[in-house]
């Protein structure tokens, strides 16, 4: 999880991180100071595999009623990553495998955004619409099937 590590350690990490979080609900929590912040700031990461499993981490966090002290920053993270790669990703279709990682990417980032909408409206920080509308702009997710 720390910057340092590699592309793969970290996107690793934050993969387990996710499932974590996701199956234990609640009973995650406790370890939520390890990596959710770190998870927060690694939605801005160069890297897209890093970026998808950190969104992924952030929107099944969402669900949990403590996530409201870290969803305004989550949010407004998960805005720039699509204010950057969300027109392109509507737009074009990805045809190699790196264009793919930056898709699926980008559709964990509007998934993650979403949960935050649905669990944290009230958290988001300023009009919730704001959020919502931007989350509604991209849809559907395009290339993650299993979401």
């Amino acid at each position: 999880i720390q910057p340092t590590s590699s592309n793969g350690d970290r996107s690793l990490a934050f993969y387990l991180t996710e499932d974590m979080v996701e199956c234990l609900g609640e009973l995650s929590i406790p370890a939520w100071n390890i990596f959710m912040e770190a998870a927060c700031m690694a939605i801005a990461d160069k890297c897209p595999a890093v970026r998808q499993y950190a969104s992924s981490t952030i929107g099944s966090g969402a669900k949990q009623s403590i996530f409201s002290q870290i969803a305004p920053v989550a949010a407004s993270q998960l805005a720039k990553l699509l204010q950057k790669h969300g027109e392109r990703h509507r737009r074009r279709r990805a045809v190699n495998s790196e264009a793919k990682q930056i898709a699926l990417s980008v559709d964990a980032a509007i998934r993650a955004l979403g949960m935050i909408c649905e669990h944290q409206e009230a958290n988001v920080g300023g009009d919730s619409t704001q959020a919502w509308r931007m989350w509604l702009q991209h849809l559907p997710l395009r290339y993650d099937e299993d979401e």
